[in-house]
């Protein structure tokens, strides 16, 4: 009977402790907000957190009140830092935890004392402006890493713009993709913002492009004239990589 008292004791304690989990609660762990925004399974996105600051710790879960709660998005605006000194910055390494799959438009706009960012496999998206970084406050990332194989769709200006290199984060920085997955990325809207994309081997991109036949050098490519990525696809003279021309192959 004893036995019988404890296990129904123990049912309705899971039971209250669900229940105190509801869809739209903010949990704060270490100045971090994070949003209940699912109760099965539990799942909560990193919300607006103005008291943020430093070197993020972002959890990939935590346990509110027994239960565990995975964390699978960065929210809207959570770290935006508006272009003014009275305004907390993150700094440091910012590590985006596994089990992340969303990123929301300008999550971490305006942070521009980044030294560098890590994205997980787990990534599939990436809002407008996430990490765009204002011109008069020029970004001093170091470099970008992103273990995604398939590059995480991406809304507009994620970094900065393509056309202007001192608006938002230096296209000259590297990032850092899983080995062979060079040239998926380079192929990709958003991605191809980075002059220098190379594999989790440490080879340039150049090295990934040793084998290709009839490659020319670059003094008789015409900037002024029609080029084309390895897909077939327009380009601009701001684009690295191999280049089609004219029915020949340049690595710029």
């Amino acid at each position: 009977m004893k036995k019988f008292f404890s296990i129904i004791f123990a049912a309705l304690a899971v039971s209250a402790s669900a229940k105190d989990i509801t869809i739209g609660e903010i949990v704060k762990i270490d100045d971090i907000n994070y949003k209940i925004i699912s109760l099965d399974p539990a799942q909560a996105e990193v919300t607006k957190s103005p008291y943020a600051e430093g070197e993020l710790s972002i959890l990939s879960d935590f346990t509110h009140y027994g239960v565990k709660v995975t964390v699978t998005k960065i929210g809207a605006e959570a770290f935006s830092c508006a272009p003014s000194d009275e305004n907390p910055y993150i700094t440091g390494n910012l590590i985006i935890p596994e089990g992340i799959t969303e990123i929301g438009w300008q999550a971490f706009i305006g942070c521009n004392r980044l030294d560098s960012i890590s994205l997980p496999s787990t990534l599939e998206s990436i809002g407008n402006s996430a990490f765009y970084c204002f011109s008069d406050k020029p970004s001093t990332l170091a470099g970008i890493s992103c273990a995604a194989v398939m590059p995480p769709a991406c809304g507009e200006m994620i970094f900065g713009s393509r056309f202007n290199a001192k608006d938002g984060v230096s296209r000259d920085i590297t990032l850092w993709v899983p080995k062979g997955t060079v040239f998926t990325y380079r192929a990709e809207r958003q991605w191809d913002f980075f002059n220098i994309i190379t594999d989790g081997e440490v080879r340039s991109i150049v090295e990934e492009t040793q084998s290709i036949d009839n490659v020319e050098g670059n003094a008789e490519l015409d900037l002024t004239a029609p080029m084309f990525n390895t897909l077939g696809q327009p380009v601009d003279a701001d684009f690295r990589g191999v280049v089609i021309q004219n029915g020949n192959k340049f690595i710029r």
